[in-house]
């Protein structure tokens, strides 16, 4: 049954449908396999509004919002900067500081479309400028910018916390040391490649434009104090940290900054809420795979171990001619 659902949705991907139908299409092949019929169709249904029914997926577009407000405003050029005046000196520097300005402003949005705007649209241009080839430059912002993924606030694992019921804080907090552990791994990289295509090196920053490139970033630091420590520290939960971080980054941007108006959060509204429908259309779909695999009975039915032991039971027969096949067969019987 696992290989069934799993070609009609591929097979419905490669003629160009969008990720939504064959979610649906499958769903209903598995609940149309598990109870024999569709008499049991309406659980489907049930699950498809429960995917699009928990409080938590407010989150996704408040973080959302306030990571389009950064990248259109000043916040995300001043941490860059931050970062840029510290490490941008050492070998392989741009590089690292793009790594590094990808945790940091994914820490801050959870988002990785906005954390790929914000980083790649100051740095490439001067990546490329410094020596580096092109194809490792769009390389390296895309993947870094991956590591949003698993740190606070992490879209993705709300949206996972969401379908598979697990504890959003749990997640947050189970993905920061992987987050850092990338971080790390891409700069040891960053270096290596710099050092073996002897890329040169900026200019180190004086103390005194650190000390300015800091004052002038301390603002959007709080974002993760925010973020972790409300959450963490049993002040906010995951919804209202990102109703939080809209609200902090509109201060910052229509009053310490003054970077924006009234119109510019109208357009930056508008272009937020044209994201939202591919969360809006796969959740629903999504939520009844997870209708399928709670009993035992239906673990048996659809897993993919299962699957692949009884189509091999059933071709592999004592009468085979084939030798090494009989030798093949007898070893999966003993499974």
């Amino acid at each position: 049954m696992t290989l069934k659902i799993s070609t009609i949705m591929i097979v419905l991907l490669l003629f160009g449908f969008p990720m939504m139908i064959p979610l649906i299409l499958g769903a209903a092949y598995g609940f149309y396999g598990l109870f024999g019929g569709f008499d049991r169709m309406d659980f489907m249904v049930q699950q498809m509004l429960a995917g699009i029914r928990p409080a938590s997926l407010i989150a996704v577009p408040m973080f959302i919002l306030a990571a389009d407000i950064m990248t259109r405003g000043q916040s995300a050029d001043r941490l860059i900067d931050m970062v840029m005046k510290f490490i941008g000196h050492i070998k392989g520097g741009l590089a690292v500081s793009a790594a590094t300005a990808c945790t940091l402003f994914g820490a801050v949005s959870g988002s990785t479309q906005a954390t790929v705007v914000a980083v790649g649209s100051p740095l490439r241009p001067r990546m490329l400028k410094a020596g580096y080839n092109d194809s490792f430059v769009l390389a390296l912002i895309i993947n870094a910018s991956d590591i949003a993924f698993l740190i606070p606030p992490s879209i993705g694992m709300i949206i996972y916390g969401v379908v598979s019921k697990t504890s959003i804080a749990e997640l947050f907090i189970a993905g920061i040391g992987p987050g850092l552990l990338l971080l790390v791994l891409f700069s040891a990289y960053c270096i290596i490649y710099a050092t073996v295509k002897g890329v040169p090196t900026e200019p180190k920053a004086p103390w005194r434009e650190r000390v300015a490139a800091v004052r002038a970033a301390i603002w959007p630091l709080f974002f993760p104090v925010i973020i972790v420590g409300g959450i963490y520290g049993g002040i906010v939960s995951p919804t209202e940290a990102a109703a939080i971080c809209v609200a902090y980054a509109l201060f910052l941007e229509l009053v310490i900054f003054r970077s924006l108006s009234i119109p510019d959060i109208y357009k930056i509204s508008k272009s937020t809420g044209s994201l939202l429908p591919w969360c809006s259309s796969l959740l629903p779909p999504a939520r009844p795979f997870h209708g399928l695999f709670p009993s035992r009975r239906s673990r048996r039915k659809f897993s993919a171990p299962s699957a692949l032991m009884r189509w091999a039971r059933k071709w592999c027969s004592p009468s085979s001619r084939s030798p090494f096949l009989s030798a093949a067969c007898s070893s999966i019987r003993s499974w």
